[in-house]
């Protein structure tokens, strides 16, 4: 069925983060996004666009005219396609050739069905994750207001919200799904080996703040503290839990003090810097040099005779050499929060979100059971869709008739 619709985009699985993170930056507060909106109005010419831009990926649902014959429809296609693909492109410094190798494209009926997949959590790097929901049904809110969504795009959000919906609460794809948030959590503790010494930073209180505080409420870590741009958010994150908030104003202090260090800010730019890092491993390393220094020495060290070398045991050795345990960093945002080259200093773990998503896969085959109910909605969801769009066909049709038998009358 032509229904004059049109996805363009990208995600985790089809380009890199560092791209990712430059078209997440267009939509990334209501500055860009009326910025970017006017833009967008101006490349594609349509009737109505909705723009959908998370962590994860960024796309752009387009409805074309409707009136247009089908030779026409195709020719408006190709040029929208190839003008939004070139704005994407540069918004994402990429050359357009390039951004080709990333992009993905849905046509008619596959667009609705890509949105009720993404709707439904199908298409998330956690897969049935409930984020996501929350995430298109404001993107179509926010449209909406800007007078962007026209009546298609109208019917095919009722339609893949529906099905988000549905599959939440008929099937179990949601069922121990993780979070990006809780994900971080899981690994962290998992490569800390516990949290039982841990001292945990938990950096930003976005809505992955809240999925990680979530996850650190029963983790037993001896002591975590959030930090974030205003003290207000920061203690509204800690309600119910032992956490102590702070600003990020104290950030290069509080990870000199930390052990596991979650971050997911939504800033634009790094919020923890190599040079920033660098300077807590010296200082933690200069710290656990000094407590070894300081440590008792034998008994009978003084009945020496200076022609003796002192002894070493093995255990001796292994103080002598001891160091604090490593920084573990997962970096959940994008834009990431934290430089890359961070990574690369003695004694830092860094992780970003897609190799998170890699590593937290935990009851993927349980949820993987259930696609099949999911993916049955989403066609009931589509025929209903199908439906409803013919009798929008037809009523204007109706209207005049029922129009002209009244002026007969």
């Amino acid at each position: 069925m032509r229904t004059g619709l049109l996805c363009i985009g990208v995600s985790y699985e089809s380009a890199p983060v560092q791209l990712r993170e430059k078209l997440q930056q267009i939509h990334s507060n209501d500055a860009t996004r009326a910025q970017t909106d006017r833009l967008l109005a101006e490349t594609v010419s349509c009737p109505g666009f909705v723009l959908l831009s998370t962590c994860n990926r960024t796309e752009l649902y387009i409805s074309l005219d409707s009136d247009l014959p089908e030779a026409g429809e195709e020719a408006a296609r190709s040029q929208c396609v190839e003008r939004v693909s070139a704005f994407l492109a540069d918004h994402g410094g990429v050359s357009s050739r390039r951004f080709a190798e990333y992009m993905y494209r849905f046509d008619d009926e596959e667009a609705v069905n890509h949105l009720c997949r993404v709707a439904c959590g199908l298409e998330s790097m956690m897969v049935g994750e409930t984020q996501i929901l929350g995430q298109v049904t404001r993107a179509f809110e926010r449209a909406r207001e800007a007078g962007t969504v026209d009546s298609t795009l109208e019917i095919a959000a009722m339609r893949a919200i529906r099905a988000g919906k549905r599959a939440r609460t008929e099937t179990g794809i949601s069922r121990n799904a993780a979070s990006i948030g809780s994900a971080a959590v899981s690994e962290a503790k998992r490569r800390a080996g516990g949290f039982t010494d841990a001292t945990v930073l938990l950096v930003g209180a976005g809505e992955m703040g809240y999925e990680a505080i979530e996850a650190l409420r029963s983790s037993g870590a001896k002591r975590t503290v959030v930090a974030s741009r205003t003290i207000e958010r920061a203690r509204s994150l800690c309600k119910g839990t032992d956490a102590e908030p702070t600003t990020i104003d104290r950030l290069d202090e509080l990870l000199c003090d930390a052990d596991i260090v979650v971050s997911g800010t939504g800033s634009d730019e790094p919020v923890i810097t190599a040079e920033a890092l660098r300077g807590c491993v010296d200082e933690r390393d200069s710290g656990a040099a000094a407590v070894t220094a300081g440590e008792e020495q034998p008994a009978n060290a003084g009945d020496r005779s200076e022609a003796e070398p002192p002894r070493t045991t093995a255990g001796e050795v292994a103080t002598s050499d001891r160091r604090r345990p490593e920084i573990i960093i997962l970096d959940i945002a994008v834009p990431r929060d934290v430089e890359p080259a961070c990574g690369e200093l003695d004694g830092v773990t860094l992780l970003d979100i897609d190799e998170l998503g890699r590593l937290a896969q935990d009851g993927k085959a349980d949820r993987d059971r259930e696609l099949p109910k999911v993916e049955a909605i989403i066609a009931e969801e589509l025929a209903r869709f199908e439906r409803e769009m013919r009798l929008a066909e037809v009523r204007p049709v109706l209207r005049d008739m029922r129009r002209h038998a009244e002026r007969e009358r």
